[in-house]
């Protein structure tokens, strides 16, 4: 065989790779609706935070708080919106129909572990932040009581919230397991 047959036989080969399995059908809406839930969540979520980051500065005046504590809740707020925000961007970028199912997996999976790190953080730094802030309350028992009735209403609701979110990403991983 001379050179030019060899590349023509080449050419002329036809190599089949063998398809990856995708998501479709009904299981692939019911997730994506999870996903659709779970994205306008994070968009809520960052939307709040750049808000509360802005408004910290007007509200300063009328809370009368130091000036560092009001520059660390801005900051906290500044943090939270941007990890929000690429929780919300990660959530948009899972797309059931056009990936693999592993690859669907893989990507579910590392949206739970970006939430749940988004978690560990914004527990971390709210919590000396809280406590800084009701020990500037101490002198002012209505506010006091006012700001422990407002943590204690705000965590119930984050813990609830906070579920959901674990409750869409569950029903995710379930619906692309049950796939394979």
């Amino acid at each position: 065989m001379d050179l030019d047959q060899l590349k023509q036989t080449w050419n002329s080969q036809q190599f089949k790779t063998p398809d990856l399995p995708k998501a479709t059908g009904h299981r692939t809406d019911s997730a994506d609706a999870a996903r659709r839930r779970l994205s306008n969540r994070f968009r809520m979520a960052t939307i709040m935070a750049a808000l509360m980051a802005i408004n910290i500065w007007p509200l300063a005046d009328v809370i009368d708080t130091p000036l560092w504590l009001d520059t660390c809740m801005c900051v906290y707020f500044v943090i939270m919106a941007i990890l929000s925000g690429l929780s919300w961007r990660q959530t948009q970028r899972i797309d059931f129909g056009a990936l693999t199912l592993t690859d669907a997996i893989r990507k579910v999976v590392r949206l739970r572990r970006t939430m749940t790190l988004r978690l560990v953080a914004g527990i971390a730094m709210a919590a000396p932040l809280l406590s800084v802030l009701l020990l500037h309350f101490l002198h002012d028992s209505y506010s006091l009581a006012c700001g422990v009735a407002g943590g204690i209403v705000g965590g119930i609701a984050g813990f609830i919230i906070c579920q959901r979110n674990f409750t869409h990403i569950k029903e995710m991983q379930r619906i692309a397991s049950d796939t394979l």
